[in-house]
Order: C-alpha cells, then structure tokens, then sequence
C-alpha cells in the first residue's frame, strides 16, 4: 500500500490494501521466499558487533596491564556453570525472507520480551 500510495500508480485493491489472494499470488510468484516464524532477540543482542566480541577476547591484555593475567592460568579458579533463559512471552510474528534460510530473527524492545534467567553451577 505505501509502495502505491508514493509512486502514484492507480491502486486496483479493495480498501486501498493488497489481500490475502494478492499476497498468496505473491508468494506464488516469488518462490525464493517463503513465510515463518520469526525467534525473538532483544536489542541488545541484535546491536552485536563483530568489533564487540573481538574487544571481549582481549580481556587478557587488560588482565596484563593490570599486573593480573595470573588469574588466567590458576587452575583452582577455574568454574563451570550454564545459564538457561526461558522468555516469559516467547511467540513473534511471521517474516518474509528466503527459502532455505534457518533463522529468522525478530527484534523485540522493551518489556515485550521479558525473561527468567537461571544460572547452574
């Protein structure tokens, strides 16, 4: 509808809006693309940056700049544990996207995605 609304084609729907039998001819005609359900992340995760991460793993030239690194290579601090986290209201909506894709994200922000989080040591 916006695509028509800013080229100023003449707009062959009912209600100014494409239906159910145009999106179906759609997808008909656009085999590529398939229609699922989309896994929720949070913002936060989705804003993850490959620079991110590569900082994270430099911890250890912080650790030896503060005189610390030692705390790397103690055996007796070393700790095992797995955090679980189960989302409070983990149904999204449906994404178009390509065929044969295994995951589709959707972001979701505030406190639409709530969760309890455990962590196991």
């Amino acid at each position: 509808m916006e695509i028509i609304k800013s080229d100023g084609r003449p707009n062959p729907f009912k209600k100014c809006i494409p239906g159910d039998k145009w999106f179906k001819g759609f997808l008909n005609r656009h085999p590529k693309l398939s229609l699922r359900h989309a896994d929720s992340i949070s913002a936060a995760r989705a804003s993850v940056t490959e620079e991110a991460i590569k900082n994270w793993h430099e911890i250890k030239i912080h650790l030896k700049e503060e005189k610390c690194v030692d705390i790397l290579e103690d055996p007796t601090r070393i700790f095992n544990s797995n955090e679980s986290g189960f989302e409070t209201n983990p149904k999204t909506g449906l994404v178009l996207g390509p065929r044969g894709m295994k995951n589709f994200y959707q972001v979701k922000s505030g406190s639409e995605k709530e969760q309890i989080t455990v962590l196991f040591y």
